[in-house]
């Protein structure tokens, strides 16, 4: 990595250059008067001399320590944002409809009738994010052990780079993550921001018929819930102050445009029509269980083969496993290549 990485702000904060400049001097002073001492053989200038070393040497160590550490936790952070680009880069890039559609986590209902549909138009929306800096942190954790164990199984000198470099990455994420955060926004009602509340009457395994509470946030509030998760991982990362924390903050615009939901109030529509129309039913309805017979709806294919994408609910996972990823490959680029940063992060 090139030396001329501009130290970020956080970095920036370590270095205590007063501590080191203060050093200098008096350490500079220290040898002046221990040459007056030798040259003049008189004891006048001994006590200064003591004096400017016994306060001059200790700040200057402090100082050099507390470069070697600015430039180590630097080097990583930098080395982390430019895997964290790379890897979100190749996640934009991904199809729209990658982060919807139904999994393991996910119940299908199928030839389902709609007995009950209610818009709900976007007044407040609100929520806190300090679940989402919680989850984030246990993931970095898991993610750096699981490199540090990969790199480690190389060499006794990448076992040292691994075990140095996990030490620096988890002292700037546990370091610097002291924020809790909350977010509450009011807009006026907004015409194209509709909620989807329905419920659904179907025939269960057991050949009798049940009801399933279908619930979709609006696609504004699906683009606020994934531009809040992002931006917690990024205050979890130091934010502005730090490479990392700004190389995601980055990204929360250009990854909200790309896969906030577009069908929601289409699918409304046509659930509106449906209800309606009683002998027309839903080839299949999917969605993640949030109560007794009620699901947040991810997905619905209506008659025709049309399927609209409501929740985005596999971005979590992808994003998580991108930053993952990420913290993976920094360990392994700022490692190899900087045998040094061994005894910068211990000092």
């Amino acid at each position: 990595m090139s030396s001329k990485v501009p130290y970020s702000p956080y970095a920036r904060t370590l270095l205590h250059t007063g501590r080191t400049v203060w050093g200098v001097i008096l350490t500079a002073l220290a040898l002046y008067f221990f040459f007056l001492t030798g040259t003049t053989g008189s004891g006048l200038w001994v006590v200064p001399f003591v004096i400017c070393a016994a306060i001059g040497i200790p700040l200057l160590i402090s100082g050099i320590r507390a470069w070697r550490k600015a430039v180590a936790f630097n080097e990583a952070d930098y080395a982390f944002s430019l895997r964290i680009h790379a890897q979100l880069s190749a996640l934009a890039a991904l199809p729209h409809e990658a982060v919807f559609g139904s999994d393991a986590s996910c119940v299908d209902i199928h030839g389902a009738r709609v007995v009950e549909l209610e818009r709900h138009f976007d007044q407040e929306t609100s929520g806190a994010i300090t679940g989402s800096l919680n989850h984030s942190m246990s993931m970095f954790g898991a993610s750096v052990s699981h490199s540090r164990g990969y790199i480690s199984g190389a060499t006794e000198t990448s076992a040292r780079t691994s075990s140095s470099s996990v030490s620096v990455m988890r002292g700037m994420i546990k370091g610097v993550s002291t924020v809790q955060l909350g977010m509450s926004s009011t807009t006026r009602s907004n015409l194209l921001g509709d909620a989807l509340f329905s419920v659904l009457e179907f025939t269960g395994n057991d050949g009798h018929r049940d009801t399933m509470r279908l619930v979709s946030m609006s696609a504004p509030a699906a683009g606020q819930w994934m531009g809040d998760l992002i931006h917690g991982v990024s205050q979890s990362l130091g934010g502005p102050a730090t490479h990392a924390g700004k190389a995601v903050a980055d990204w929360i615009q250009p990854l909200v445009n790309s896969f906030a939901p577009r069908d929601i109030s289409y699918a409304t529509d046509r659930l509106k029509a449906m209800e309606r129309d009683k002998k027309t039913t839903l080839p299949t309805a999917s969605g993640q269980l949030v109560g007794r017979n009620a699901m947040l709806a991810t997905s619905i294919e209506f008659s025709g083969g049309t399927t609209t994408r409501l929740f985005p609910h596999k971005f979590p996972v992808m994003f998580g496993a991108s930053i993952g990823h990420a913290g993976s490959d920094a360990l392994g680029l700022s490692g190899p290549s900087h045998p040094g940063a061994i005894e910068r992060s211990q000092a």
